[in-house]
């Protein structure tokens, strides 16, 4: 038996406190469900907590009025606003319980007046509910029609059994026609274009006739349903499921019975499409009641409200970094960190955007397996003037996925298509640029997630990168920050890109002497706008506002030779002194000179002979050759040179010879005036032999010869180490010198050599011309001597170049200044003394 019959079939025996709790939460809990489904349908504009306590307080207001009027016995009073229901009690008196909306203070209170007689009149008696305590049960209602919103006044509405509408004009105690009640409430809370909140139930009365007698029939039950919208645009589907005993079921849109479906027996679920579209934010509330055979129809039926779903938003989207061919745009922007835009176009009739996001790998883009990868409310948009939504912390190299949902009054739109995007990636953690070779530098940095590639950038020599742009506060979209540059500042230029597995990379282009300042940038690839197709992107340059800037090192390459202007030997007045000098090189702080034997490995001398362009080598030895070098070094190391050294980086100083020690090796003789002079070799005699230098270009030597008034070289300059030559006259000598010169110039004039020839012949009478001695003997000499007395006389002739004769004979040398001489015998030599053999002979000069 129907449980409201059966209530009210024993209300005039008195209800048991049991059966009376129980169909109470029975009915309560079918009304539950109706409630909590048009509840659920309004959550989309009825968020926060004004929503939430706005909700709560019509719910209370609407289950207490269908639990009062379920058990009522009867209706005592009706009116849009008030409502009065009688219910018994045990001892024969009713209780009477009132429930009023006061329409100038948008609340609704709730009386309660027990132990009232039953031939008590409460219209009549109105005054005697001034004495009676008021209970607010809900509040802030709204209680006129709203035009711009179109909700309506909160109010109660009356039916027949046969659905129809009950007038009760300002009020009436005649309620016997009533068998079902109309509960519509609404909030003012938030009553404006983004959302208000609605309750809307009925309550039937115990099933009476239309007489006011218990009726036999039984009212089906209600069908339960839904609406959906297949597509924003198009008409509401209404689905339900089928009840047992039904003959057919009525479709109901805002009171008005549109569509009338026969049951088919045993079938599960049944479905209406309406021909309306409607607008979106208007809506349209929709019942589905049951009749049976006899016409009764479902009471205290749910409705739903629909309204047209707002337009499908067209989301297009982009990420900054905008542009893949450098990281320059950073500079540009000022960004502090990647940053994700969606825009889409005004939806009519929206009230707002419900952005929803999630994480998502970077290697498919599916959802991450942790809470991260769920769906998380990005925004809600509440001016729709405004279709943008800027993402400003995804982070580096994090990958997310995007859709928006128009919302209105009623309900979302359908989901927008879905957009993926990847962040630019971070900029790698680098190393000190290493020099790890003459004109290389080793630039080395760590894994930067999701990279693709890296790209090597280097500054100019001496550059500093500093930050050329303050950051700026993101505002909106990307059309809001400075234009997309592709030009680096300060003069970057990139070097290379290589590939995601590699670590480090060697520049072999810098010159020596350079500082050179890099940075690495990160290359990712993935999806960047709506299309979903993969663009690259890099991480931040050094002089960027840039979170997650790289660090920029600088290497210093090892300094270059120094340009060595000269080398030379015996200075003025410092003979025995090598002067090395050179030009600067480029980032020098010291220089270190280095000294060798000629094409030897030998080092005789290291030292560093700090930041100056020349040095001195004192104590070297005359006829010495030594090979200088000069290194420069900084703070990096040492210049080629500490490598190895080519003939044409080497200088050479050469002290200049001593003076030859000149010989005579062959002196003129009475054949021949011809003579040879020799000397030692001077030019390379400092060295060791087996680093002797002289050959015939790199040394010569001169001779000089004394003319009578001055010395004149005789011939040239040679190699050789001997000269000769002819006396020119009979008794005669020739001066004569060397000097020797080498690379470092000549020496002093060398010891002189005096070669001396024989007197030229004389005449000894009618003999033959001599220039040996002279012999003849007295006896038989008289046509050269003449005998007088014990005198001996010996004539000759002169001979040239003849400074003395010596003439000796037996016992005795006579030596004469005169081209003749008388031999006396006071000298030992008689006119008595028998005649000996006598010989004169010439001798030369003084």
């Amino acid at each position: 038996m129907n449980l409201l019959h059966r209530l009210r079939r024993d209300g005039d025996k008195g209800v048991s406190l049991v059966t009376l709790l129980v169909g109470m939460g029975l009915i309560a809990l079918i009304m539950g469900a109706a409630l909590t489904f048009y509840v659920t349908q309004s959550k989309s504009a009825a968020t926060g907590t004004a929503h939430q306590k706005a909700q709560s307080s019509l719910v209370t207001l609407s289950n207490r009025v269908v639990r009062d009027v379920q058990v009522a016995a009867p209706l005592v009073y009706a009116s849009p606003t008030e409502i009065i229901v009688e219910t018994d009690s045990a001892s024969g008196a009713v209780t009477l319980t009132r429930y009023a909306i006061d329409v100038a203070g948008h609340v609704a209170t709730q009386q309660v007046m027990p132990n009232a007689s039953k031939s008590f009149d409460p219209v009549a008696n109105a005054s005697a509910w001034d004495a009676i305590s008021k209970t607010t049960v809900a509040s802030n209602l709204n209680t006129a029609t709203n035009a711009t919103t179109g909700l309506p006044a909160s109010q109660f509405s009356y039916y027949q059994s046969n659905g129809g509408a009950v007038t009760v004009g300002a009020g009436t105690a005649d309620t016997s026609a009533i068998t079902r009640v109309g509960i519509s409430l609404a909030s003012t809370v938030e009553k404006t274009a983004t959302g208000a909140v609605q309750v809307s139930t009925f309550a039937a009365l115990r099933n009476k006739t239309p007489n006011g007698d218990i009726a036999t029939a039984v009212a089906p039950a209600c069908p339960p349903f839904s609406i959906s919208t297949p597509a924003a645009g198009s008409s509401p589907v209404l689905t339900w499921g089928g009840i047992a005993g039904v003959t057919e079921y009525h479709v109901f849109r805002d009171g008005v019975d549109v569509k009338t479906i026969a049951a088919n027996g045993g079938q599960a679920s049944y479905s209406y499409t309406d021909t309306v579209t409607g607008s979106t934010g208007n809506a349209i509330t929709y019942r589905v009641l049951a009749a049976s055979a006899d016409g009764t129809m479902s009471t205290a039926c749910q409705s739903v409200v629909w309204s047209p779903p707002a337009a499908t938003p067209v989301v297009t989207a982009n990420v900054f970094p905008d542009t893949s061919t450098t990281p320059a745009e950073w500079d540009a922007s000022g960004a502090t960190q990647p940053y994700m835009t969606l825009s889409w176009g005004k939806v009519d009739g929206a009230s707002g955007y419900t952005v929803e996001r999630r994480e998502v790998d970077t290697t498919n883009y599916q959802p991450l397996t942790t809470a991260a990868g769920s769906w998380v409310e990005a925004t809600k948009i509440t001016d729709i003037t405004k279709p943008t939504y800027t993402f400003s912390t995804p982070g580096y190299g994090r990958a997310y996925e995007f859709y928006v949902e128009a919302t209105s009054r009623t309900g979302n739109s359908l989901a927008s298509n879905h957009v993926k995007l990847l962040s630019a990636p971070a900029a790698p953690t680098t190393d000190t640029p290493t020099p790890t070779d003459y004109n290389v530098n080793a630039v080395n940095w760590t894994a930067s997630p999701t990279a693709t590639g890296y790209a090597v950038y280097r500054y100019p020599d001496g550059a500093t990168p500093t930050k050329a742009v303050a950051s700026r506060t993101l505002n909106g979209p990307r059309v809001n920050l400075a234009a997309a540059s592709t030009s680096l500042p300060q003069g970057a230029t990139l070097l290379a890109t290589v590939g995601a597995a590699a670590r480090t990379y060697s520049d072999t282009t810098p010159e020596l002497g350079t500082k050179y300042a890099y940075f690495v940038a990160a290359i990712n690839s993935g999806p960047r706008d709506q299309t979903g197709v993969n663009k690259t992107r890099y991480s931040a340059t050094p002089t960027s506002a840039a979170t997650a800037a790289p660090r920029t090192d600088s290497a210093l390459q090892f300094p270059p030779d120094p340009p060595t202007a000269s080398a030379s030997g015996s200075e003025a007045n410092a003979l025995g002194t090598n002067k090395v000098t050179w030009a600067s090189s480029k980032s020098a702080t010291s220089y270190q000179v280095r000294k060798f034997w000629p094409d030897a490995t030998t080092r005789l001398l290291d030292k560093n002979v700090g930041n100056t362009l020349s040095f001195s080598d004192t104590g070297n030895a005359r006829g010495t050759q030594n090979d200088y070098y000069v290194l420069a070094l900084n703070a990096t190391g040492v210049s080629p040179n500490a490598v190895g050294v080519t003939v044409a980086q080497r200088v050479t100083a050469t002290q200049l010879p001593d003076a030859p020690t000149s010989t005579i090796t062959a002196a003129p003789s009475l054949s021949s005036n011809a003579y040879k002079v020799a000397w030692n070799d001077t030019g390379d005699a400092g060295n060791p032999s087996s680093y002797a230098f002289c050959n015939t270009s790199s040394c010569k030597y001169q001779v000089y010869k004394y003319n009578g008034s001055r010395y004149v070289a005789s011939g040239s300059a040679s190699y050789a180490l001997s000269y000769s030559s002819s006396v020119a006259a009979y008794g005669s000598q020739d001066d004569v010198y060397v000097v020797a010169c080498n690379a470092g110039g000549c020496s002093d004039n060398g010891s002189v050599a005096e070669p001396r020839s024989y007197p030229g012949p004389f005449s000894t009478g009618g003999q033959d011309t001599v220039r040996s001695a002279w012999r003849t003997n007295s006896s038989n000499d008289n046509n050269h001597s003449d005998e007088v007395g014990a005198t001996l006389m010996l004539k000759w002739g002169d001979s040239a170049g003849a400074a003395a004769y010596t003439l000796s004979g037996p016992g005795a040398i006579y030596t004469s200044g005169n081209n003749g001489y008388t031999v006396s015998p006071a000298l030992g030599l008689s006119t008595t003394t028998p005649c000996r053999q006598l010989r004169t002979t010439a001798f030369p000069g003084p």
